[in-house]
């Protein structure tokens, strides 16, 4: 854990940030550096976890499949979609996109809302 500017071991930067504060300014924030920070299509190593959470959710009976707010280009995801998608096609279960934009070929989708996800929700409460 990085100090904060008051418990900087650094005497400059301990009086630059005291400094500020007396002469009534905001205090600087002290940048910190995160190591947790995955970047896009980075290998996640809590990936087992929401395999696990995703293929259980695969055994599961579904109701209802309904996609919102997303275009699905990352594979992974896509995939579970497809998948969740192919399972629910058997029964009497149906699926539904909600985006601005139609969906990409590929996966069946029974119903189609194309619009803002907002308004879709709030038909939903009507």
């Amino acid at each position: 854990v990085i100090p904060s500017a008051g418990e900087c071991r650094m005497p400059y930067l301990r009086r630059r940030a005291g400094g500020r504060v007396l002469n009534g300014l905001r205090r600087r924030s002290t940048s910190k550096l995160r190591t947790s920070v995955l970047l896009y299509n980075e290998p996640n190593p809590d990936d087992s976890v929401a395999l696990a959470a995703f293929n259980d959710d695969l055994s599961q009976p579904v109701d209802a499949v309904v996609i919102v707010g997303t275009r699905l280009q990352i594979g992974d995801l896509r995939g579970f979609v497809d998948d969740l998608c192919q399972g629910a096609g058997g029964t009497e279960c149906m699926t539904v996109w909600v985006n601005k934009k139609h969906q990409e070929p590929g996966i069946k989708i029974d119903h189609h809302y194309i619009g803002d996800c907002d308004d879709f929700a709030s038909l939903l409460l009507e």
